[in-house]
């Protein structure tokens, strides 16, 4: 089958996303193109990720995506290799229409051929950072002590992945032309000298377009954490001891993501070592955009834990925008991008610290009183819209891109 045309002015490569299915990182990457598309600038996303879709090219309301096709796999490697080289090839072949190339993920690899397909076609380069690796002496204990065969965020310490985090966040801002992070920690730390000098800082994103209808809280009360469980089992494994400090209640802890068995196996393990062990609901099937929605709007609250360290600082959870969209009460920490927009007890009930007992405490707040929380949850949904409205972001990044054009090699 022959690959549509496309012709384009910006290209985004996404290496974590799978479009059209897909949580906080692929509905984040939704609602930048969209919003790119909605200020006028047309927009195509290439997905490096697993895709679910059997099309090509495939529309998607304002934008278009096409899925790098991984064939039968070998093996891991194999896999690996074989993406990496669609990535690059299919980006070369849209070079031509894209004036420049977003990339969204943390792969060297990915980085460094985009980088080559863009000098030799004479494109721009601008990745996008969501994270950043903290030195030796900033990886906490957990990081051995949850480890499991599927544990493989930035902070695992294994030779490869530590080597490509080296690479990828020591050139990732020398070799483009600029350079969009999603915290003020990423802005600092790439305007040191030697950096970069061509930065604009995007925050997490909403569509006010997709303000659900209120809904009143569901009669079996529940929390909600939503996230990609291998990579943030740590989070998970604190939300459950967070629960079970809870007194005198009955609401169950529901957790929506990729899970493996030995993730799964271990949060279980937990909330029955913390005898909360039938309070735990553990969703790893996809759901839509649509029963995601429902979902949080008829929760008691729904969680984020964030703590005082390099890799919380530098993240902005994608999934908060989404949180307070809902217009349910969020628990979070008051450290990095949460603290700066986030006010404890107007729009969201913050900890002061990293202890569970306080992230407990504000889970007790939200529970003592549930007209409190209906305000705060309101008014958490207000700020978002205001914040976070995808379109006045996409103007912004086209307004940046369009001042970095006389900056490409």
């Amino acid at each position: 089958m022959s690959r549509p045309e496309i012709m384009t002015r910006l290209l985004v490569v996404a290496s974590q996303v799978t479009f059209p299915q897909g949580y906080a990182a692929t509905r984040f990457v939704r609602l930048l193109c969209g919003g790119l598309a909605t200020s006028g600038l047309p927009v195509h996303i290439l997905a490096a990720g697993p895709g679910q879709s059997r099309d090509p090219v495939a529309p998607d309301a304002e934008v278009t995506y096409e899925y790098v096709a991984s064939g039968q796999r070998r093996s891991r490697l194999w896999g690996a290799v074989s993406n990496l080289f669609s990535t690059l090839r299919l980006a070369a072949s849209h070079a031509s229409s894209a004036t420049f190339v977003i990339y969204y993920g943390d792969s060297f690899l990915h980085f460094i051929g985009l980088w080559l397909v863009c000098r030799l076609n004479g494109k721009g380069l601008i990745p996008f950072l969501v994270e950043w690796p903290p030195g030796d002496s900033q990886y906490p204990d957990w990081v051995s002590e949850n480890a499991i065969p599927a544990y493989v965020p930035i902070l695992q310490g294994g030779l490869v992945q530590r080597l490509n985090a080296l690479f990828f966040y020591r050139y990732a801002g020398r070799l483009s032309n600029g350079v969009l992070v999603i915290s003020s920690f990423l802005e600092r730390i790439l305007t040191q000298p030697g950096r970069h000098a061509h930065i604009l800082r995007i925050p997490i994103l909403v569509s006010p377009d997709d303000v659900p209808e209120t809904a009143e809280p569901s009669g079996d009360p529940y929390w909600v954490y939503c996230a990609h469980l291998d990579g943030y089992i740590h989070d998970a494994l604190y939300v459950v001891r967070a629960l079970s400090q809870l007194q005198n209640q009955q609401s169950r802890l529901v957790f929506v993501g990729g899970a493996s068995t030995a993730t799964s196996a271990r949060l279980l393990d937990e909330a029955r070592r913390h005898g909360v062990g039938d309070k735990i609901d553990i969703r790893r099937d996809y759901l839509s955009d649509r029963d995601l929605a429902d979902l949080y709007a008829r929760s008691t609250g729904l969680l984020s834990p964030v703590y005082d360290d390099a890799r919380s600082l530098a993240r902005f959870p994608s999934k908060i925008a989404d949180y307070l969209l809902s217009g349910r009460p969020v628990v979070s920490a008051q450290f990095g991008e949460v603290g700066r927009y986030l006010t404890d007890g107007v729009s969201a009930y913050l900890a002061a610290s990293t202890l569970v007992s306080d992230f407990a405490a504000k889970m007790a707040e939200v529970l003592d009183s549930p007209d409190r929380a209906a305000t705060i949850g309101a008014s958490g949904r207000k700020l978002a819209i205001r914040e976070f409205d995808a379109a006045l972001h996409g103007r912004r990044l086209k307004s940046f891109i369009e001042q970095l054009g006389g900056t490409v090699h």
